[in-house]
């Protein structure tokens, strides 16, 4: 019969994506103990290839905490929307021009590396390839969290709090009682193509007929969305038609057809649980809310919670006072359904001018009106700039 390793700790992390590692960093700056637990591998962390760009909140977060030095990246572009072929240009930065106070595009894959890197410098206790974790004693003020490492070895691990950064499928969220959290739901009914090509980097968001195409910078290449129907398969998407409705759906006509390097079919959704918290558990990130891609708000709502979290817990072990640990939820919830609204509303304008994929012609209209305001009206266009800025 193997021995039980048991340990203690202030807090257990579970989960090593952007919001575990964020909130690990954080807690490493404020000197509080916490040990790490993520099920898949170091280099499969790694290799996670995902969106992201860093609003000028999130910087200035990571420089108030004495990170700076992970948030790497030129600042964002400028937006070009595309009507029908016309073009309207749109400003995501409304900073002093300063490093901290801009639009940073930093990928996710590439502040995840540079976060493990500072943590696996400082010697912090990150667990990969912990398998059967699972949350126990919850109702009690020391809960635990048991896990399996990558050699067999059986481990207990006494807390204070435990973060649940596991995502939206993770252990943490289903440990917590039936009844207890509330889920609200959009399904949008809209499916984008994905596409990782190697074409020269820009933001744009080309509406038309023929529904959205949508290109970001990865680094020198680019990702290209194209809207397409919830019930294609990617087989129905050849490098071939992906190419033409590329060129028609963007109006460059000219463009070169260059190596589409990854192919995928997501649906947009968004979900919010609520409360945030359950006894001594606390959701970050994706384990409380999911939200279209439309806006790059998902990450920065994730740096958002590990930042609440952990000057919350800082609070608490420098005074014993709770009072931001019990506001943690709500002041979470606030910007939470703040983004949820900013992104859907533009879901709504960026794909309501998709004739071809079954929108009236009133709603393109609509579309078109709505984007003009928004490049019109000061106003408008400033709210979208402070929006994309974190303000």
């Amino acid at each position: 019969m193997s021995t039980i390793k048991k340990e203690e700790t202030k807090v257990v992390i579970i989960g090593s994506g952007v919001s575990g590692l964020t909130l690990g960093a954080l807690l490493s700056q404020a000197n509080i103990p916490f040990i790490l637990l993520e099920q898949s591998s170091l280099s499969a962390i790694k290799m996670q290839n995902r969106a992201g760009s860093v609003e000028a909140r999130a910087s200035k977060m990571f420089f108030r905490w004495g990170l700076g030095d992970v948030v790497v990246g030129p600042p964002a572009m400028d937006t070009e929307f595309r009507y029908e072929g016309k073009s309207y240009m749109l400003s995501t930065n409304v900073g002093d021009g300063s490093i901290d106070s801009e639009v940073r595009l930093c990928p996710q894959q590439l502040l995840v590396i540079n976060l493990i890197n500072n943590l696996t410098e400082k010697n912090c206790a990150l667990h990969y390839e912990a398998k059967d974790v699972k949350i126990i004693n919850l109702e009690t003020k020391k809960p635990t969290v048991t896990y399996t490492d990558k050699e067999g070895g059986k481990h207990e691990i006494y807390c204070d709090f435990i973060a649940g950064c596991d995502g939206y499928s993770g252990v943490s969220k289903k440990v917590i009682p039936d009844g207890i959290l509330k889920k609200y739901t959009q399904d949008y009914g809209i499916t984008w193509l994905n596409l990782f090509v190697d074409i020269k980097p820009k933001i744009c968001m080309s509406m038309g007929e023929r529904g959205l195409a949508a290109q970001f910078p990865r680094q020198d290449k680019s990702r290209v969305y194209l809207e397409c129907h919830p019930t294609d398969k990617l087989e129905d998407w050849t490098d071939e038609r992906c190419w033409k409705e590329i060129k028609s759906r963007m109006y460059e006509p000219d463009m070169e057809e260059t190596s589409i390097l990854e192919k995928s079919l997501f649906p947009l959704r968004s979900a919010v649980f609520e409360p945030m918290r359950y006894q001594n558990i606390f959701l970050v990130g994706d384990a409380a809310h999911i939200i279209s891609p439309v806006g790059g708000k998902g990450m920065n709502l994730a740096l958002y919670d590990a930042d609440i979290l952990a000057t919350a817990l800082k609070s608490y072990f420098e005074t014993g006072e709770e009072t931001a640990l019990d506001a943690y939820s709500d002041t979470c919830l606030k910007r939470t359904w703040n983004y949820q609204e900013f992104s859907s509303s533009y879901v709504d304008m960026l794909h309501d001018s998709s004739e071809m994929l079954g929108k009236s012609p009133y709603r393109a209209k609509l579309a078109k009106a709505n984007l003009e305001r928004l490049i019109e009206l000061g106003s408008a266009s400033r709210l979208y700039s402070e929006m994309m800025a974190g303000i």
